[in-house]
């Protein structure tokens, strides 16, 4: 397939995904008890995420560097770990986010219960408004941490591991640390020993190249799982088991070479929003309430043009489980690309009768193919459906992927009858 039909295809279903998520940013407060319930929550088929992320990765590679340089005004936002309603608060909260930068310091996956929800919003954002939305890497956008935090799992229940692998290499190109006004770090975790290696920050963006993919990285681990403790001198071992607890020495050196003033990270559940450490040295962001117990707030930082801190407080406030949300299961039809799946099939004929037919005697099969003028790209579903003598109906979707002419099954549901 054409690249340029696919760059096009891809920015379509991105627009795609704009048009049916960027609504809920502008739903009042008061309204979001409504998102959910009245309100359904967008889910989107898994071609369509798979084309929004090659998306992203294909921005984020062109763009994206690991060391960033902002100007304020600019607000900061600090782990929202899957916290779909205290984004959707925060961005309300902030009123009028376009006037100026706004900088999440990552962790947006893992523990929360809208995580796919969560973090593909905030793709979108960072994907569409490049000049005004900037994602850091935290710890949990590894693959080490979230394929066992609850990120893989959370895909893998609704889509595939195919996706859940997708998500990782769009987080690949994220940065990893930035300075506002050039005078405050801002980075997930802390100070690593080998930044004092470097003559200028702007450094980083020669050491560590994008996508970076190491997860055994000791200098990013320092980057991504470092505390600042009050009673350290330089650096001593961490409790987590990676990274490094760095005090008041290491941070004066830090900012004696580098001429910054303080540093602005997340990492760390703080039961109030905000922590500082090493006699306001480090300050902490945590924006996910009731993460810490059910009635902790969540914090968000505003840093305007005489920078000045504004320090906002969202309360706890209960929204709807995700088991009990309702969902709107969006159909997309791109009129870019015509399949012919029947040329396909003729050609796999083997391979496809192999597929459907697998533990299922052909007398008991229904076999229904989506005709549509316009075919879907990359993914064409085929629905098949086993009836047994007794029980429910069983099914599956057979996929197939035009660019290497083969089909997959993978479960797709269980009925009672049609």
């Amino acid at each position: 397939m054409d690249k340029d039909l696919i760059a096009n295809s891809n920015s379509k279903v991105t627009s795609f995904i704009f048009e049916q998520m960027f609504h809920l940013l502008t739903i009042e407060p008061d309204n979001l008890a409504t998102v959910g319930r009245g309100t359904p929550l967008p889910s989107f088929e898994e071609f369509v995420l798979m084309k929004f992320l090659d998306s992203c990765i294909e921005a984020f590679s062109k763009s994206n560097k690991p060391f960033i340089e902002l100007n304020t005004p600019l607000a900061v936002i600090g782990d929202l770990h899957g916290n779909f309603f205290d984004l959707l608060r925060i961005w309300k909260d902030i009123k009028d986010p376009f006037n100026l930068k706004i900088l999440f310091l990552g962790d947006y996956v893992d523990r929360g219960e809208y995580q796919i929800e969560t973090v593909t919003l905030l793709l979108l954002l960072a994907r569409q408004y490049p000049n005004n939305i900037f994602l850091l890497r935290g710890n949990h956008e590894f693959r080490h941490v979230n394929g066992s935090h609850g990120f893989k799992e959370a895909v893998c229940a609704r889509y595939s591991e195919e996706l859940y692998e997708k998500y990782n290499q769009a987080f690949d190109y994220l940065p990893f640390a930035a300075t506002i006004d050039n005078n405050y770090f801002c980075v997930h975790g802390g100070l690593s020993k080998r930044l004092m290696k470097l003559r200028s920050l702007s450094e980083l963006n020669e050491i560590i190249k994008l996508p970076f993919k190491d997860d055994n990285d000791k200098f990013i681990s320092d980057l991504v799982w470092s505390d600042p403790v009050d009673w350290a001198v330089e650096y001593i071992s961490s409790q987590r088991g990676r990274g490094h607890r760095y005090g008041w020495n290491a941070c004066q050196a830090f900012f004696n070479q580098f001429g910054k003033s303080m540093i602005i990270r997340a990492h760390e559940s703080i039961d109030g929003g905000f922590k500082s450490n090493v006699n306001g040295l480090v300050l902490t962001v945590f924006s996910s309430s009731e993460y810490v117990n059910p009635t902790s707030q969540a914090g968000y930082l505003i840093i305007d043009e005489k920078g000045e801190f504004h320090r906002f407080f969202l309360p706890s406030k209960q929204f709807v489980s995700k088991t009990e949300a309702s969902y709107e299961n969006l159909v997309y039809e791109d009129d870019t690309t015509n399949i012919d799946l029947s040329k396909s099939m003729e050609i796999n004929k083997a391979q496809f009768f192999e597929q459907i037919t697998k533990g299922s005697p052909k007398k008991n099969l229904a076999l229904t193919v989506s005709k549509t003028s316009n075919f879907r790209p990359f993914l064409a579903s085929i629905s098949l459906i086993r009836r047994p003598s007794k029980g429910k109906l069983t099914g599956r979707r057979i996929f197939h992927d035009p660019v290497k002419n083969s089909f997959k099954a993978i479960p797709s549901f269980v009925g009672d009858g049609l």
